[in-house]
């Protein structure tokens, strides 16, 4: 618990820092974390401010971590990487620093991140201040820890390097009493709860999942051709699945599947397409930008900033393509969804564990086989990331992961319990009705009801 609560503290104090959302680009407003700095130092443009600041410093080695604040795996290192920064700092035999220890926000500074070649999140790169200063690709080394923690950076950076780390003497909760004793600089919006499940897909949160897509595609992967296409054939779905909202003070009918209709035209062109310049002569839904930013995440948002947000965004449209096909389509929906998740969603130990989960052709052959092979392969991510929470201790208290569908979502959906004294509950122990068995049926008739056409 002492543990539990020391991270808790850990994620308000990176909530507590920064601009508020009026103040930053939409795209950066949905997917704000960020985790204050105690160590580390922050690099932004890489000629007005990363370079500048690696040529003053008197270090000899420079480590950067490259990372996506809407990345679960980002998430958990942040603090992880604090602890390796201080580390840093204390073991200096010099009185300067022989290794500096930096970060770069890759929603924010997009084009830094093109700058260095960086292809997934977290990246740590190494290099000499001459390696980075020459801006030589082929002289900065990527790091490979032993483990996703201070430790485990430390461990290559003691094999491969002379510089000498032993970040086991800094703890989360010294990082945790540093920050609360330097104190933070209020101005990010919390939300204090999310809202009451609902009982059919979001509209809203599909359409700002859709933007964030297609904003940090173009924004990472424009000078891809290959990347450029698997969006486009994934737009192309969407055009036929993507459901016009009925809700009030949306936008007009067929808004959104003409727009998409319209980014189909642009994609196709086989052109580079910059996402402001995109933004700035289209609109997805005919929807304001700006609308994005000051609204945000609704049925997909956390506690905080930053939690569940954009890949509960995804899953949900996943899934909703998915439901809005047929037999014929069910199959080559789903090698579209995947060639998404593995060439364009850069979070690299996500899409990596998703890529492990079986699959064959005969899986996906109708609908129906479609729809219950995405909801096991989301609920083995969802019981892979509850093991990271557990193992980091930083999981949203109001949306821990879970085997979906609840049974407050679909009673039906898992088969009822046979009475016997053998299956009371003892002390400590957890509840059996998320141990009792899937009634596939039911779960199938869930899925249509919540993603399907009919909605």
């Amino acid at each position: 618990e002492r543990m539990a609560g020391m991270l808790k503290r850990l994620l308000l104090l990176a909530l507590l820092t920064g601009a508020s959302s009026q103040e930053m680009p939409w795209y950066q407003a949905v997917s704000m974390f960020h985790f204050p700095k105690v160590a580390a130092s922050e690099f932004g443009d890489t000629n007005g401010h990363f370079l500048p600041l690696v040529s003053n410093s008197s270090a000899e080695f420079v480590l950067v971590d490259f990372y996506a604040p809407w990345c679960p795996h980002c998430q958990h290192f942040a603090p992880e990487f604090e602890r390796l920064a201080l580390a840093i700092q204390r073991e200096s035999l010099t009185p300067y620093p022989r290794l500096l220890a930096a970060t770069v926000d890759c929603v924010q500074y997009a084009n830094t991140c093109n700058d260095w070649h960086i292809d997934f999140f977290p990246s740590l790169v190494w290099g000499s201040k001459a390696d980075w200063l020459s801006r030589d690709l082929k002289r900065l080394k990527m790091v490979q820890p032993t483990s996703p923690t201070a430790e485990g950076v430390a461990d290559w950076i003691n094999m491969y390097t002379p510089i000498r780390v032993h970040p086991h003497n800094v703890s989360r909760q010294e990082i945790a009493n540093l920050l609360h004793a330097n104190g933070t600089k209020p101005g990010v919006r919390f939300i204090a709860s999310a809202l009451a499940p609902m009982t059919s897909v979001d509209p809203w949160d599909l359409q700002l999942a859709t933007a964030l897509l297609v904003h940090e595609t173009l924004a990472r992967h424009r000078d891809s051709e290959s990347s450029l296409k698997v969006l486009n054939n994934f737009i192309q779905l969407l055009q036929q699945r993507f459901p016009e909202s009925p809700e009030e003070g949306a936008s007009p009918k067929g808004a959104c599947r003409s727009s998409l209709v319209h980014l189909g035209t642009e994609l196709a062109s086989g052109q580079a397409v910059d996402p402001d310049d995109l933004e700035a002569r289209w609109r997805l839904c005919d929807t304001d930008w700006a609308q994005y930013g000051t609204r945000s995440w609704r049925s997909c948002r956390g506690t905080w900033p930053g939690k569940r947000g954009f890949t509960c965004g995804l899953w949900s449209l996943f899934h909703t393509v998915v439901a809005r096909g047929d037999d014929h389509s069910a199959l080559e929906d789903t090698k579209t969804i995947r060639a998404v998740i593995g060439q364009i969603f850069d979070c690299y130990d996500c899409r990596k564990h998703f890529l492990k989960i079986p699959w064959t052709e005969n899986a996906t052959q109708t609908r129906r086989d479609a729809q219950l092979w995405w909801w096991q392969a989301h609920n083995q991510v969802n019981n892979h990331v509850q093991q990271l929470e557990w193992q980091y201790q930083d999981a949203d208290p109001e949306f821990p992961k879970i085997q979906w569908p609840a049974q407050a979502q679909c009673p039906d959906c898992r088969a009822p319990a046979v009475p016997s004294f053998l299956s009371r509950a003892r002390p400590g122990s957890t509840s059996t009705a998320s141990q009792l068995p899937w009634r596939l049926n039911k779960v199938a008739h869930f899925l249509d009801r919540f993603y399907g056409a009919s909605t």
